[in-house]
């Protein structure tokens, strides 16, 4: 006996295809998200830190 796989039986295999993809494509959106998010945060925080060195700088003098 062959075995052969009958469209029905596909079916769930493409649509499982199609749901991995999918997740993948948000998954990297989010990805992508998030690293920009956390490059302002970084960003943010070094200038931060950059002005409390200054004042702290001013005041020691």
């Amino acid at each position: 006996m062959q075995n052969v796989k009958s469209q029905k039986d596909e079916m769930p295999d493409e649509e499982l295809i199609d749901t991995l993809i999918a997740i993948s494509v948000v998954a990297k959106r989010l990805a992508t998200k998030y690293r920009k998010i956390k490059e302002e945060g970084d960003r943010q925080n070094e200038s931060h830190r950059r002005n409390f060195t200054t004042a702290r700088k001013h005041h020691r003098m």
